[in-house]
């Protein structure tokens, strides 16, 4: 893919005249955006892509540093139908507990509505949004995967977002479709708003508000994740996104994979969470769980962050 108005140059040149890296990059970054990139040429992922890269390789066979058998086994791996992904039905499964403060509620229902998706709503109480379903239930993280479980049921689209009451989703968040239907897909572009003074925080973190897979494929998981709580009780160790550890407490064995919006999402913490917010680096048990770090009090696409909530 060639366009003939753009130049590129690079190179590293630091304040004291040698050249290197003039930004701090750990070798765990690195190796994450080879990784990525591995994934996008080697599985075939681009969603513009109409030849798989096999089609590139033969093109220009024999390819230094390739060996017939590589040759061979990456012919094997099929590329994505696109036409199939994009004719996937897509709804959004909505969850609340009916805790936080009304303004906020509203705010990030109408973001939600701008969708022009199909929307099932699973509350605690009575709830006027999309189709409703009530579950009379006590606030938990069992009830939360009920409710989960119970709007996955009930809608009947292929695909489905997770929802959750306290985010304000970007328009573009719901442009993503799943190129594969046992894969969790995580939504990687969400800053963490601190609703008191507007201050904003973003690291790299997979988070269930910004879950994205098969409808169906959720309901399997939902299903044994409710039966162990049931039988075991709830523990950390099982987590609350699928498909993001190893664990042996772990529900399934399938994988998580990521994707980046145009915009970012705002996962507003307003002090009724469910979970706990963390605003500082030292409050994690490992530095592994925060990575690229950045603090601000504006997000792309919102404005500043004490003033998100008042437009």
């Amino acid at each position: 893919m060639v366009n003939h108005k753009t130049w590129y140059a690079h190179m590293f040149r630091t304040q004291g005249g040698d050249f290197g890296f003039p930004y701090p990059i750990s070798g765990d970054q690195t190796n994450k955006a080879k990784q990525l990139s591995k994934k996008i040429w080697f599985d075939n992922m681009w969603p513009k892509q109409i030849y798989p890269l096999s089609w590139l390789l033969e093109k220009f066979w024999p390819v230094p540093g390739w060996t017939e058998e590589q040759f061979t086994k990456i012919k094997a791996w099929p590329l994505p139908n696109q036409k199939e992904i994009n004719a996937q039905s897509v709804g959004i499964v909505y969850y609340t507990d009916n805790r936080l403060p009304e303004k906020i509620m509203s705010k990030c229902q109408e973001q939600i509505k701008k969708s022009g998706l199909p929307i099932v709503s699973v509350s605690l109480k009575p709830l006027k949004f999309g189709e409703n379903v009530v579950l009379p239930l006590e606030r938990g993280y069992l009830t939360m995967f009920k409710q989960i479980l119970a709007g996955l049921e009930k809608i009947k689209t292929d695909v489905v977002f997770l929802c959750e009451h306290d985010v304000l989703y970007n328009h573009s968040h719901f442009q993503f479709r799943p190129p594969r239907k046992d894969i969790y897909y995580y939504n990687m572009n969400s800053w963490q708003l601190r609703s008191s003074d507007g201050h904003t925080v973003y690291y790299d973190c997979k988070k269930l508000s910004q879950l994205c897979a098969d409808r169906k494929f959720l309901i399997e998981h939902y299903k044994k994740r409710i039966a162990l709580v049931e039988k075991n009780g709830f523990s950390r160790r099982i987590g609350f996104e699928p498909g993001t550890h190893n664990r042996p407490e772990r529900v399934d064995n399938f994988k998580a994979d990521e994707w980046r919006s145009e915009f970012p999402n705002v996962d507003i913490k307003h002090g009724k969470n469910l979970t706990t917010a963390r605003w500082k680096q030292s409050e994690f048990r490992s530095q592994k769980n925060c990575q690229n770090w950045k603090e601000a009090d504006e997000i792309l696409g919102w404005g500043k962050g004490n003033t998100i909530l008042d437009h």
